[in-house]
C-alpha cells in the first residue's frame, strides 16, 4: 500500500449531477484493498445524482447544510454532523443552506462481503 499525504486540490473533479467530487482514497490510488474515501462540494440549491450503493456509506458534513431523502423521510444533514445511508437505498441530496455544501464520504462498493453475500 502505497503510503502518502493525499492533498485535496491535486485530485481531478468528478460531476455528480450538480455536486463535484473528488475520489481521495481507492484501491487503485493508494493501493489499499477497499476503502473509498469522497470529498464533496455543491453549491446551494445544487442537487446530487440518484444513486446507490451495496453496502452502506458514511457521509460527515464540514460545512453548509443538505437534505438527504431517503425512504420519503427527509434528513437535514448539518455541520459537524454523521449520517449513514443504509445499503442499496436510493438518496437523492439537496444543498438547502446558503452557503456551499462541503462533505467527506465513505464507502466500499467492492468489498468481498458485499459481493458474497449481496448485501
Amino acid at each position: 500500500m502505497t503510503l502518502e499525504v493525499i492533498p485535496v486540490n491535486g485530485i481531478e473533479e468528478e460531476a455528480l449531477g450538480d455536486l463535484r467530487r473528488r475520489i481521495l482514497v481507492t484501491p487503485p490510488r493508494t493501493g489499499n484493498r477497499f476503502l473509498r474515501m469522497v470529498y464533496i462540494t455543491g453549491n446551494p440549491g445544487g442537487k446530487g445524482k440518484v444513486h446507490t450503493h451495496p453496502g452502506e456509506e458514511a457521509l460527515f458534513t464540514i460545512q453548509g447544510q443538505a437534505a438527504i431523502t431517503i425512504d420519503g423521510q427527509r434528513h437535514v444533514l448539518q455541520p459537524n454532523s454523521a449520517f449513514v445511508v443504509p445499503p442499496r437505498k436510493e438518496h437523492p441530496l439537496e444543498i438547502t443552506g446558503d452557503v456551499p455544501w462541503i462533505a467527506v464520504c465513505s464507502f466500499c462498493d467492492d468489498c468481498p462481503l458485499m459481493a458474497a453475500t449481496g448485501a
